[in-house]
């Protein structure tokens, strides 16, 4: 069956499901208003989502044959935010807010939630979960106030990128969408260096290369030299994304799949 978000006949948002025939609504967390369900993930044969509770506050809940019910309550009297939920090494990791702090990293065995890590004494932001390598991947804002790729093997984070002094990713990065995309054996992502703005990066796990440089500088048109690169997208075999040309404007690319060799 296919789960969604749909308004009902009295204009709240909720969770449906269709076999593709019929629709049926399922959740009814906030009676009194929207629920808003967002942020779906598959754990333990469990329909893990982001939805609003009685009270207004967004949680996490799961579903299962036995029905609706509200696995995170972070902060008893205020939203917990849940988001960015990816299942690694057993557990489900996501985002979260902390009261007084702001976001931070969290998981749960589906009975139990921990906290992961705390980055800096403030918001981690931490966004874009993703598993690579045995390792889950993620964007935070380290002790400096500058946002980095991080990893973590479920015990230890540590610090992927450092390519500039300073944001290595842009401050509206956290839009929901990917931009951690795993291609050919290797991470790749849009990120900002010190010279000449935002290029295609990867990572094989242990260093860092830049991948695009599809503009220079030029003084009027572009002064940073910045290709714009987003939504990267792996599609039969080669990587397409939208950047900035400065002779075409914006314009759809692709990375083409190196011929293997006998």
């Amino acid at each position: 069956e296919l789960y969604l978000e749909g308004m009902n006949n009295d204009g709240y948002l909720k969770l449906f499901k269709t076999d593709g025939t019929t629709i049926t609504q399922v959740s009814d967390t906030n009676p009194s208003g929207s629920d808003t369900p967002s942020d779906f993930a598959i754990y333990q044969n469990e329909l893990y989502f982001r939805s609003e509770n009685m009270a207004g506050h967004s949680k996490l809940f799961k579903l299962n044959q036995e029905g609706i019910s509200q696995v995170s309550d972070i902060n008893s009297k205020q939203h917990d935010a849940p988001e960015f939920l990816q299942v690694f090494n057993g557990e489900l990791y996501f985002s979260a807010y902390v009261e007084s702090m702001g976001n931070k990293l969290f998981k749960t065995d589906g009975k139990m939630i921990s906290q992961v890590v705390n980055i800096n004494s403030g918001n981690d932001e931490p966004s874009d979960l993703k598993v690579f390598k045995n390792n889950l991947y993620f964007v935070a804002i380290n002790e400096q106030g500058y946002r980095k790729l991080f990893k973590t093997d479920g015990t230890k984070v540590n610090q992927v990128s450092n390519i500039r002094q300073g944001s290595d990713f842009a401050v509206d990065y956290r839009n929901k969408k990917s931009h951690l995309v795993e291609y050919k054996g290797e991470l790749y992502f849009v990120a900002k260096n010190a010279s000449n703005g935002f290029k295609i990066y990867k990572t094989d796990g242990v260093g860092i290369s830049q991948v695009s440089n599809i503009n220079e500088k030029h003084p009027q048109i572009n002064p940073t030299g910045s290709d714009f690169p987003f939504n990267l997208m792996e599609y039969n075999g080669d990587l397409f994304f939208s950047a900035y040309s400065n002779q075409v404007g914006l314009k759809m690319f692709k990375l083409k799949s190196e011929p293997t060799t006998k």
